[in-house]
């Protein structure tokens, strides 16, 4: 089979083999250049993604940060209050107790 494409390919005239080998090696660069497009585009997406997520994952990690401190700080704030309450509670039922 490749032999009989070979001596058709021969018995062809000169501006068809120039046709054919043209469009041989226009389609032969194109798929070369279209690789080493591609290899470049995607070397470039994979770094611009891994920044992207690295940004975005300590963006969380601080938002989460914060929402914990905050939490936490309202949370001890709270407890210190009615702590205070009680103590006041206590105090004046000592000075009430203190002073009949």
């Amino acid at each position: 089979m490749l032999a009989s494409s070979i001596n058709s390919f021969k018995k062809l005239p000169i501006r068809y083999k120039f046709i054919i080998t043209f469009t041989f090696t226009v389609l032969l660069a194109l798929a070369f250049g279209s690789f080493i497009i591609y290899s470049v585009v995607r070397k470039t997406l994979e770094k611009r993604i891994e920044s992207e997520l690295g940004n975005t994952t300590g963006t969380i990690l601080n938002m989460v940060e914060s929402a914990t401190d905050i939490s936490i700080k309202n949370n001890l704030r709270a407890v210190a209050e009615k702590n205070r309450d009680i103590v006041i509670y206590f105090y004046d039922k000592i000075l009430k107790k203190g002073m009949h």
